[in-house]
């Protein structure tokens, strides 16, 4: 079957991932900011001096900012002081700036995010939107994070390596199965034992200990900043944002102490299989040690490759009725499409509801009856 035509479905749980340019560790928890390592460029990539070095950097800004926190909620509070934070001094790490704009773009584009974990050279996120425009939030959350971390690291040009792709998850089963993958994606790839040592940003403490916990990102506002002529003191455009994660549809039903045990059941159940794999196989995990030796610039030793699954379902039934849906909406697209290529004259052409339109096509409208279009025909929940 061809590569599916973009085509997202309202309220419909995706499972979503984008890998970084040359699938390079550019995502990795300890890195230090680029500014500070100008003076070590002389050194061989993989150094492990300087890779230690700037691990250090990464936790002592990681501690500085959860000072800053308190600081900063302390004086809001009225019960201390302004504190005094240039913009020379203000800490950073690759956790805050995803976390930062992960919150920012669930905010502006009202998506529901139901689950996240962060490798070293890709995120996984697992979401849904009310009208499936899942391309307004990646193109928020992938510019934004892509210019924050070019800054961060000191590079310049291409991040992401392409556009974002998107699987959709067509019933709850498949639901919980597709967020134990995320949520142990470290453990499968062999970086960590258990879901806790996993450094990096993950949604697996907003299901097994609660919303308060880890959920904070300090969020710099360089835009008002640069309006108030650049005043040397930036407290008062530091804003402390939360990610608003929304429970997995297939989970709501169970009051939270019942889903926390259930998950961590099953949590535990793959990180053992995962554990007896790798036993098997004589392999053992990176760690702590490992991760913290990893270069930003390098890359795995041996990238996977393959084409992304059409749609994630456990009921055989379901998923052909979901292809054969497909096919008659990818057929009304290219009719309708060659049509207008095809013409004299240009028009208004009719697309599928929820289709992008290709580009040059500037003209385009949905129909008014949603009956017309076979797209409803996917909507399988």
């Amino acid at each position: 079957m061809p590569r599916a035509l973009r085509c997202n479905l309202p309220n419909q749980p995706y499972e979503c991932s984008t890998r970084t340019v040359n699938e390079q560790f550019l995502l990795n928890p300890y890195a230090a900011p680029g500014r500070l390592a100008v003076k070590y460029d002389h050194l061989r990539p993989g150094d492990k001096k300087r890779l230690e070095r700037d691990a250090r950097i990464a936790m002592q800004n990681a501690a500085r900012l959860a000072k800053l926190f308190d600081e900063l909620n302390a004086w809001r509070r009225g019960e201390a002081a302004q504190p005094n934070v240039t913009i020379d001094t203000l800490p950073e790490t690759v956790n805050n700036i995803i976390g930062v704009w992960l919150a920012k773009a669930i905010d502006h584009t009202k998506v529901s995010y139901f689950g996240m974990v962060a490798l070293e050279n890709h995120p996984h996120h697992m979401l849904s939107h009310p009208k499936g425009k899942l391309d307004e939030f990646f193109q928020y959350f992938n510019g934004q994070v892509a210019r924050a971390l070019n800054r961060f690291h000191g590079r310049r040009h291409q991040f992401w390596s392409r556009r974002y792709s998107a699987i959709p998850v067509l019933d709850e089963t498949a639901d919980i199965q597709r967020l134990l993958y995320i949520l142990t994606n470290p453990q499968k790839a062999d970086l960590v034992d258990t879901i806790s040592q996993w450094p990096g940003l993950s949604s697996a403490k907003f299901y097994l200990e609660g919303d308060g916990v880890d959920n904070e990102f300090l969020f710099f506002d360089r835009s008002a900043w640069h309006l108030a002529k650049k005043p040397k003191n930036i407290a008062p455009y530091l804003q402390v944002v939360k990610i608003k994660y929304t429970v997995l549809p297939a989970l709501a039903h169970m009051a939270e102490p019942e889903r926390k045990e259930y998950l961590n059941r099953l949590i535990g159940e793959r990180e053992s299989e995962f554990r007896t794999k790798r036993r098997s196989e004589r392999k053992s995990v990176l760690g702590k040690a490992g991760l913290m030796k990893t270069d930003t610039k390098s890359r795995p030793k041996h990238p996977k490759y393959g084409r992304m699954p059409l749609c994630l379902c456990s009921d055989v039934e379901l998923r052909l009725l979901f292809i054969s849906a497909r096919y008659r909406y990818e057929a009304a697209y290219h009719e309708q499409t060659r049509a207008y290529r095809e013409a004299e004259q240009p028009y208004e052409v009719e697309l599928p509801l929820g289709a992008y339109p290709p580009p040059k096509l500037l003209r385009f409208r949905y129909p008014a009856d949603p009956e017309r279009s076979p797209l409803p025909n996917l909507t399988v929940r």
